[in-house]
């Protein structure tokens, strides 16, 4: 899964509602510390995370979304756990 970092870089980057600078996502960036994100950015993230990897997001989840590698964890294991229930 090591291209959910480069799928989730590219949907930001092409995504309406979030405008930052792309030279500073980094899985080590903050969200709203380096990267400017504000809850309207964050609530887009969101969206996009859904849309790009068809996951759900819960109420609350993304309210432990720090820095992109916390992100980038959450699809992951989501992504994980669907795998296993759908098999």
């Amino acid at each position: 899964m090591s291209d959910v970092f480069d799928r989730l870089k590219s949907g930001i980057a092409d995504y309406p509602g979030i405008d930052i600078d792309m030279s500073k996502v980094t899985r080590a960036a903050h969200l709203r510390d380096d990267l400017g994100f504000d809850s309207l950015d964050e609530v887009a993230l969101e969206l996009l995370v859904e849309e790009e990897f068809g996951i759900f997001v819960p109420v609350g989840s993304s309210d432990e979304w720090r820095t992109i590698s916390n992100v980038v964890a959450f699809v992951e294991d989501a992504i994980g756990s669907k795998g296993q229930a759908d098999e």
